[in-house]
């Protein structure tokens, strides 16, 4: 025998066994069935969301972890726009409520 009749050969009977296996796989599904398989589907893909949002989260504690806030100068604290657990919104359009906090010179202050 040559080569290529081997060869054809051996994908005939590839293909003969995958054929028999595709056969063997594909089953009549009552509509019962398929919705129990369709619940049991969704209750996985809720677990893998969980899974997913608490890797999320730890991430997130991680980072806040290793998150250092600097004044930029030296002083006092003369006024709290904010409270602890708020969250902090960037903004240049509404100054005064983009401004968290207002840190005083005390210094350089001057009473009469």
């Amino acid at each position: 025998m040559d080569i290529v009749s081997t060869l054809k050969q051996i994908a005939q009977s590839l293909f003969v066994r995958r054929k028999k296996w595709i056969t063997l796989t594909v089953v009549d599904v009552s509509p019962e069935a398929a919705r129990v398989q369709v619940v049991f589907a969704g209750d996985a893909v809720a677990a893998h969301n969980v899974d997913q949002t608490s890797a999320a989260l730890q991430n997130s504690h991680s980072l806040l972890a290793k998150t250092t806030i600097f004044a930029p100068m030296s002083g006092r604290v003369t006024r709290l726009n904010v409270q602890e657990g708020e969250t902090a919104i960037m903004g240049t359009l509404n100054k005064d409520a983009a401004t968290l906090l207002t840190i005083s010179d005390m210094s350089l202050l001057e009473t009469k």
